[in-house]
């Protein structure tokens, strides 16, 4: 009885922190979505009260990434006070994430399998009934929003990305941890390829499919015995790799307002120009904004008018990095960044055993991070943890590694 008790409190964590992203848009759900927030501050509130009262979950506080993204969750609030952008319910629900972090950090080490398993189930689902939207409601909830903005049961098209990775994530550690035959795998990886296929994002349909090709890659390496030793080469090369595109894109693109060097030699190759569908004004309009407000930010509703032809307006940088520094400021963003070092070192040297490992979804993360804007999704604050404490499951896997 008392596992059953326990199994329900965390779906309904996990549902009151991880809601339909649409919600919020439909205002015929404004009802529903006041009750959800009541609810996980409820939640949050119980949680932070049961780390602080009981010994168990007292001495696992002392977690550096709980206080790094803890931490930011205090200075994005105090960031609105000081640009005046501040109030009441934004600012609880910034800080009901804490919450969040203290029962994803207890539950991943108290019972992993049973809390990926959960994660699986709830973004599974959530994940089906996008796709179902979008077939059946092709015009989306929202009238107003149309082309690209479209609002489906997980908001916009590229909303669902970090949904969509984070699927991948648990499911593939909860094969793992339950012993499942890899032909899950290999069923779970079809679907999540014909989910970005009809999800129509071309940039988590890529990452969908080189990660499918890691996973593979790395299968095949295993079987001819190639993988021992040279696990921890490959993903050095990975981590250079992408931390090299990573500059590269931030200094030319972003800082620079320019195109990468080889651009233009790709333009005359395939004939296809390169502006990102568009974010590369997005971007350079989103570095004035912090320019003018760098250390405390604009607020947490930014309005950005990229193209100057027409009056078109967004609200979003579409870029995590960015779009965090523009809202919230220098101060904020410190912590956060320095959060996304450590999670990426802990992967790095405590997850490289496991048949699929997690820095691999870090890396991922990273990319995604690059074309879209998911600081503001609990979810994303929850995948970030996850992915820390993956080193604690991995250890576990270590002889289990095939």
């Amino acid at each position: 009885m008392r596992r059953r008790v326990e199994t329900a409190l965390q779906v309904l964590v996990l549902v009151c922190f991880i809601p339909p992203a649409m919600i919020p848009y439909v205002e015929s759900l404004g009802t529903l979505s006041m009750g959800i927030a009541l609810v996980r501050n409820l939640l949050a509130v119980a949680a932070v009260g049961c780390a602080l009262a009981c010994r168990d979950w007292r001495s696992e506080l002392k977690d550096p990434m709980l206080g790094l993204l803890s931490l930011t969750s205090v200075l994005i609030v105090l960031s609105m006070i000081m640009n005046g952008t501040v109030y009441l319910t934004i600012a609880v629900a910034t800080l009901s994430v804490i919450g969040f972090l203290v029962v994803n950090n207890h539950y991943m080490r108290k019972d992993p399998a049973q809390w990926m398993l959960l994660y699986t189930i709830l973004l599974g689902a959530y994940l089906v009934l996008h796709v179902a939207t979008r077939l059946f409601l092709p015009e989306g909830f929202v009238p107003e929003y149309t082309t690209d903005g479209k609002i489906y049961f997980l908001g916009t098209k590229n909303s669902a990305g970090v949904f969509l990775l984070a699927f991948l994530f648990t499911f593939t550690e909860t094969v793992l941890l339950k012993a499942w035959s890899k032909w899950w795998l290999v069923g779970g990886y079809c679907a999540a390829l014909l989910i970005a296929l009809y999800n129509r994002s071309m940039t988590t349909l890529i990452l969908v499919c080189l990660i499918a090709a890691f996973v593979f890659l790395r299968w095949l390496m295993d079987k001819c015995g190639w993988w021992e030793g040279k696990g921890r080469t490959v993903y050095f090369v990975l981590l250079g790799v992408v931390f090299i595109l990573v500059a590269l894109f931030f200094y030319f693109i972003i800082f620079r307002s320019k195109h990468l060097p080889f651009q233009s030699q790709l333009t005359e190759l395939t004939g296809l120009t390169f502006t990102y569908s568009g974010r590369n004004k997005i971007w350079w309009r989103a570095k004035r904004l912090i320019m003018n407000n760098y250390v405390w930010g604009a607020g947490s509703h930014i309005t950005i008018r990229p193209w100057i032809t027409n009056n078109l307006l967004v609200h979003s940088a579409h870029n995590t990095i960015l779009d965090f520094w523009a809202k919230y400021g220098v101060v904020a963003l410190v912590p956060y960044v320095a959060s996304i070092f450590v999670m990426l070192y802990h992967t790095f040297f405590k997850s490289r055993r496991v048949w699929v490992s997690a820095f691999v979804f870090a890396l991922a993360l990273m990319i995604l991070f690059l074309f879209e804007a998911y600081e503001d999704y609990n979810l994303t604050w929850g995948f970030l943890m996850m992915l820390y404490l993956c080193g604690r499951l991995d250890a576990r896997l270590g002889k289990e590694d095939t």
